[in-house]
């Protein structure tokens, strides 16, 4: 198990856990890797709303976080990455997940995250 220490603000969390693709059952293999979750600065106008809906594949999680359904490009037939363990592979990915707030939409992540300092 991997721990570390991450910042958000003025909040200092602890994450523990090590990721095993999501190979348990009744999960799909490698889920943060079939999607792109965005933070956006400012929530969405009503046309914005109106925009979003015409995109297959593009949902409003929240006002001010939007998810967009595309699998990476690494993941293997298996739903593992192609990648791990290269050089090749991506920072964000290696330290993934940064926040409480990335596996929100990611049921049964294993990382755990615990604040301890508010």
């Amino acid at each position: 198990m991997t721990t570390a220490y991450i910042s958000e603000g003025t909040k200092l969390w602890k994450r523990s856990g090590e990721c095993d693709s999501c190979r348990r059952p009744g999960l799909v293999p490698a889920q943060c890797c079939r999607a792109i979750i965005l933070d956006l600065a400012y929530p969405f106008s009503a046309d914005q709303q109106k925009w979003l809906e015409l995109h297959p594949g593009a949902s409003a999680l929240t006002p001010t976080k939007i998810r967009i359904d595309i699998p990476c490009g690494a993941l293997s037939a298996d739903g593992l990455c192609s990648l791990y363990g290269s050089d090749e592979r991506p920072e964000v990915c290696r330290d993934y997940p940064m926040r409480p707030g990335d596996i929100e939409e990611t049921p049964g992540c294993i990382y755990e995250f615990e604040l301890i300092k508010e």
